[in-house]
Parts: C-alpha cells; structure tokens; sequence
C-alpha cells in the first residue's frame, strides 16, 4: 500500500503532501512534542512497526472446521467473496467517547488455531488522485491468505472502509454484512446519537 499511496497525490491541491490521522491524541502530541530529543522513543516506533507488519504476514496453525472456517486443504486457492461497508469515523469517535471505552492500538503475536485475519490501515485525510484522476475510494484485501474470513480497515476521507473477503459457499455474506450494519446503527443509536 506505501507503493500504491506514493504514487498519489492530493485532488485539490498536488503541491501540498497528503496528510494522515495521528494514531495519538491531541495531548499526547504535546507531550511527545516537548521530548523531541528521545531517540529511543522514535527507534521504539520503528521497530514496533516492523514488527506489527510481520506479525501481520505470520501464519497460524491448522484450525478444525468451524461456523467460520471449513477446514479445506489449499484454502487460499479457493475462490473468494468480498463485500465492502463503509462508516463514518466520526460516528465511530461518538460511540467510542459515549462508551468511555479505550481503543486498542495493536495486537501483537500469532493466533494459534486462527480461522480469521483481521488487517488495518491508516488512510490519507484528503481526497487523493493518482495519475490526475480522482480517487472516490479505495480498499485493499489480502489474498493467497488460507482462511475462510479475512477482513480490512482502511480510513480514507473521514470514512472506514471495511472489506471482507469470505471463502465462497461457506458464509452468506449479505446476512454477516447486514447483521455488521444494524450492530453499528443499534451501538450508535443507543449512545444517543442519530442514526444516519
């Protein structure tokens, strides 16, 4: 994706870099902005994102046929599902403050017996284009991966794409999509906002 999103530049105005959401709030950008000197902070950083991405490429071992997963051998060979939902990272933040509820930054090591990878991405803020053509959305999804459910996050523009791709037959992706959909609006809804 770092190949992909350096070939893009910002719709609105080339000249000007993208921008990308700050995974830290607005005080921990102040705090960390007065230690600019620690070296081992930024060599921490480095090396925890190296790390998260080869987890991320780290392989589990065999699972039994579950709800979720069907145990065929050469799985990743098998023809795919994908379906794509998209929400508002800011409905997202409401729930998340009307829960009073911290979320996880990272999750570190491989799964045994794992049926399910689940992948994000922080996404630019502007629209981007890429070749002077504008860029409405976009996703990616990982393949030659052997489960039966693999999902992706990417932000892009204020939303959040979430995409995922189902072993064909297994699961009924419309019923898994919709169940997603009304578990978000009925979460949204009971934090007292409005339901778009």
């Amino acid at each position: 994706m770092g190949a992909l999103l350096s070939s893009t530049q910002r719709a609105d105005n080339p000249s000007i870099p993208l921008t990308f959401p700050s995974r830290q709030s607005q005080s921990q950008q102040k705090e960390n902005g007065e230690k600019v000197g620690n070296i081992l902070r930024h060599v921490e950083r480095i090396f925890s994102g190296v790390f998260d991405t080869l987890l991320d490429f780290g392989d589990g071992l065999d699972d039994d046929r579950t709800p979720i997963h069907s145990g065929t051998e050469g799985l990743e060979f098998q023809p795919k599902v994908t379906t794509k939902m998209t929400f508002s990272l800011d409905q997202l933040k409401q729930i998340k403050d009307n829960l009073n509820v911290a979320t996880s930054r990272c999750i570190k090591g491989t799964l045994e017996k794992s049926s399910i990878t689940i992948t994000n991405m922080i996404g630019p803020i502007e629209k981007i284009s890429m070749a002077n053509h504008p860029v409405s959305g976009f996703y990616y999804i990982v393949s030659g991966c052997p489960r039966s459910l693999v999902v992706t996050m990417v932000s892009y523009m204020g939303k959040l794409n979430v995409v995922f791709a189902t072993e064909k037959g297994l699961i009924d992706t419309e019923k898994y999509k919709s169940c997603i959909e009304n578990a978000f609006q009925m979460t949204l809804k009971a934090t007292g906002h409005a339901v778009s």
